[in-house]
């Protein structure tokens, strides 16, 4: 049955490994009359994905050029692995947590989501501080004049002006560093009407891609249980993993030791 109201549409979004020979014919010739259609690339790519078929890569180069945000497109291209991926850890979760109460976790999710966003924040700052400081060091290497000569009332005017743009110039950069901060926040708020899935779904993806992120909540909710040995073996796990933070891992072992000694 050939695609002909809004309803097959959707089933198709829905279920794209159900789609038919017609219905992929169709929506093929639609993606080639209307090639800036980034929904109808989107869903080819889909099809050819669940389905199996050859051209997938091709068309999925086309629904990226379409489509301005590339997790839009990885999320709703995977998204039964990764609805699988959530369920797992949800299945895991919720057989040890009778003990843990709402409140408990509410704060534990609260702290997780602000670490990540305090970590975005300083790479930001960092970056920006890298380039800063490549922008002074370049002005340093090739001053405006020469400190040994004798500094005429039209150069020191014009020394003092280009002082002044350097400074605004850095106020601005800060300026738009917390306005794409800011930005930034608001798309992660609004982002859920340009997905497929529900935004509690999109909100444990965020987390489900950071396998690191993922294993520290299940470490502190072994710690709020009790399961300390548990949790101990995750940091411990963690530590060969991300060597850099092995002080910060010791610490939570360290605690661990501690309250069970108590």
């Amino acid at each position: 049955m050939v695609i002909n109201s809004i309803k097959n549409i959707n089933s198709i979004i829905e279920h794209p490994e159900n789609t038919s020979d017609k219905d992929l014919d169709y929506l093929y010739n639609l993606s080639i009359k209307y090639p800036y259609s980034g929904i109808t690339q989107l869903l080819v790519a889909k099809i050819l994905h669940v389905q199996d078929r050859t051209g997938y890569a091709e068309q999925l180069k086309k629904a990226a050029f379409n489509c301005s945000d590339r997790t839009v497109i990885y999320n709703y291209i995977h998204r039964e692995k990764l609805v699988s991926t959530i369920e797992k850890a949800d299945k895991e979760i919720s057989n040890n947590n009778s003990e843990i109460k709402n409140d408990e976790i509410l704060e534990l999710e609260q702290n997780i989501i602000s670490s990540v966003i305090d970590s975005n924040i300083y790479q930001e700052i960092e970056e920006y501080e890298l380039i800063n400081d490549k922008t002074e060091k370049d002005s340093e290497e090739a001053p405006l004049y020469d400190q040994n000569s004798e500094m005429t009332f039209s150069k020191w005017i014009a020394l003092n002006k280009n002082k002044s743009f350097l400074k605004e110039k850095q106020n601005a950069n800060i300026d738009q560093l917390l306005l794409n901060l800011s930005e930034r926040n608001k798309k992660r708020v609004s982002k859920k009407s340009n997905q497929f899935f529900s935004p509690i779904e999109a909100a444990k993806l965020s987390l489900i891609d950071n396998n690191e992120l993922v294993t520290e909540t299940l470490a502190e909710i072994h710690i709020k249980q009790g399961n300390y040995p548990k949790a101990i073996k995750i940091y411990q796990q963690l530590i060969l993993k991300n060597p850099e933070k092995k002080a910060f891992f010791a610490s939570r072992i360290n605690y661990i030791n501690l309250k069970t000694k108590l």
